[in-house]
């Protein structure tokens, strides 16, 4: 933990209903298990960074569907509200809808608030965002509202200073700051020996991670890790579908159709972000295009290279200085022995490990101006 102070009084954390782990997620069908996580288990992973970052125990949460209650059905309006932000920057009717109702909750009294993790939702070689009326109005509502805001990279200080909207802070992502940083440099030494010491990728633990459907190059990357991968960790519900059960009229069923069975049978999840993380530490390196899982990754002491396939992903890597490598190189890897992959992420851990003891600075000056 960063140490990083919250003012005194009350403290509601605007964010959906769980927090870095969903109790008991056996029980639950799959539809209620992604609406808990916002669709994607790797948010667990960001509200793990940032409870490690500052002392939310006592905050309340609030999701989107009882904030107004929370926020301004207790007489003396909150002391501060902190938000869990996301990929909120983007074009179409998705990011006009969800933010028109963000900006609703925040907008009906004057709030303090403190944004944490904005990002922006963008392609490569993308020209510059033609933002909808309820996305700038959100951002005008974040931006008078703050001390600062919390973004998670350079692009988007770029977006927003194009606004007008000058009080921004990069801070990268918050799942960033989950480990001790004399933990991961001690293990990221020990593993890269290990990693030299094997003869080929069938002597290791190899994790890979689920692509987003339609990325670039997703059928050959998978094809060249299907017989190299140990495990491949599914985040999203097109992915998780295909291996676990659920009811459908009453008889158990699994839904297959994204994977073939030589990966559905190396595939897992997490609804628990210390169950993933002490997955990974199992695990001799991971590989893929999820920003989240190679955090996971890095977070357990583990060389992770994350395949960069879009501007937000870029935008990340850049700021945060994460081991990165391109689709192509991805697919060399896969024929190369171990040693490769130990020497490319060598080649770029230290100015990673170098730009997280500054973004952490960034951190502990973001809560300071609370």
């Amino acid at each position: 933990m960063l140490n990083s102070m919250l003012p005194s009084g009350r403290i509601v954390w605007l964010d959906l209903p769980v927090r870095s782990s969903v109790p008991t997620s056996f029980t639950r069908d799959l539809d209620n298990l992604m609406l808990a996580t916002g669709e994607n288990t790797g948010n667990l992973v960001f509200r793990k960074g940032l409870e490690s970052i500052v002392d939310v125990s006592l905050a309340q949460v609030a999701d989107p569907h009882n904030a107004d209650e929370i926020i301004y059905g207790h007489g003396e309006p909150p002391s501060l509200v902190l938000i869990s932000c996301a990929n909120w920057i983007g074009e179409g009717n998705t990011y006009e809808e969800s933010n028109f109702s963000r900006s609703e909750i925040l907008s009906r009294k004057p709030l303090p608030i403190l944004p944490i993790g904005l990002a922006i939702q963008a392609a490569t070689g993308a020209q510059p965002l033609n933002l909808g009326e309820n996305t700038r109005r959100l951002l005008s509502i974040l931006a008078d509202s703050s001390s600062y805001i919390s973004v998670r990279c350079n692009k988007t200080a770029d977006c927003l200073k194009s606004l007008g909207i000058d009080n921004v802070i990069v801070t990268g992502c918050p799942s960033n700051f989950i480990s001790d940083l004399n933990f991961l440099q001690k293990s990221f030494c020990k593993r890269l020996d290990y990693l030299r010491s094997a003869g080929c990728w069938q002597d290791l633990r190899l994790v890979i991670n689920e692509p987003p459907e339609g990325v670039a190059l997703e059928q050959p990357f998978l094809a060249s890790y299907a017989e190299l991968a140990s495990f491949f960790v599914l985040q999203t519900a097109s992915g998780i579908s295909d291996i676990r059960f659920h009811f459908h009229n009453t008889k158990l069923h699994r839904v297959s159709k994204r994977f073939p069975p030589s990966l559905r049978r190396k595939a897992t999840y997490f609804f628990d972000v210390d169950s993933w993380l002490e997955h990974s530490y199992s695990c001799d390196a991971v590989i893929g295009h999820r920003m989240h899982a190679n955090m996971i990754g890095l977070q357990a002491g583990v060389p992770s290279l994350l395949v960069v396939h879009d501007a937000r992903i870029q935008g990340l890597a850049d700021t945060m200085c994460i081991p990165i490598i391109t689709n192509e190189e991805s697919l060399a890897i896969a024929t190369a022995p171990p040693s490769v992959f130990a020497d490319i992420f060598e080649q770029q851990v230290t100015a990673y490990l170098d730009r997280r003891l500054q973004l952490s600075d960034k951190f502990l000056e973001l809560f300071s101006a609370v």
